[in-house]
């Protein structure tokens, strides 16, 4: 009289284990993934946050040449060697580089129009050190009239 046999046989289990160890390698690569994207998406809210609260400052202060973001009080630093200034938030360095040109004047009325922009930088990496052309950044633009602003 034949026996039957019940179970798995060792195939059937190792090819088991191996199928749940891929869907498990597949998660937590995805997991790593979405992980970095929305640190990526915090640094950019970030950045978009900070560009534009300096920019309308600067520009409430009448886009002087001469602007120091801070002023504001908020914990930016200037970074010596530069014309940079540093500002950290969510704990991620941000290396602001604010810029400033007259693009019309009208000597008749003394009406000059100014461009002021601030390119916010960090790198990703998330050090603290000097962001490298391949860094991330957001441009943030505006124009002021100095007859207006006293600027």
């Amino acid at each position: 009289m034949a026996m039957k046999k019940s179970g798995f046989t060792l195939i059937e289990i190792v090819a088991t284990i191996g199928l749940l160890a891929v869907l498990v390698l597949g998660t937590l690569g995805y997991q790593f993934h979405a992980s970095k994207s929305m640190q990526m998406a915090q640094a950019k809210v970030s950045a978009t946050r900070l560009g534009l609260l300096v920019l309308e400052n600067w520009k409430i202060e009448g886009g002087s040449e001469h602007y120091d973001p801070t002023t504001l009080n908020l914990g930016a630093t200037e970074v010596a060697g530069s014309d940079l200034y540093l500002y950290v938030a969510d704990e991620i360095p941000f290396y602001l580089d604010l810029s400033s040109s007259d693009i019309q004047a009208n000597e008749e009325t003394g009406v000059t129009l100014r461009e002021l922009a601030v390119k916010v930088q960090w790198r990703l990496d998330y050090q603290q050190s000097i962001p490298e052309r391949d860094d991330p950044s957001s441009t943030f633009q505006t124009h002021v009239r100095l007859d207006q602003s006293g600027g």
